[in-house]
């Protein structure tokens, strides 16, 4: 986890080198969370498939 430094708001109105380079790297972190959820929604969403698939085998079966 990597630990970012709080976005003040003075700093955005000084609009320094360092802010621009702190909200960048809020916004990389933020890209790889978006990331990662949508992996994990997908990956649970092929789970559900699954269960139904056999559950679905199981009707059929019994």
């Amino acid at each position: 986890m990597v630990m970012l430094q709080p976005l003040e708001f003075i700093d955005c109105l000084i609009d320094s080198p360092n802010f621009r380079e702190n909200l960048n790297k809020h916004e990389k972190e933020l890209d790889k969370t978006s990331q990662q959820i949508k992996r994990i929604i997908k990956e649970i969403k092929d789970l559900l498939a699954a269960a139904k698939r056999a559950t679905d085998n199981i009707e059929i079966v019994s």
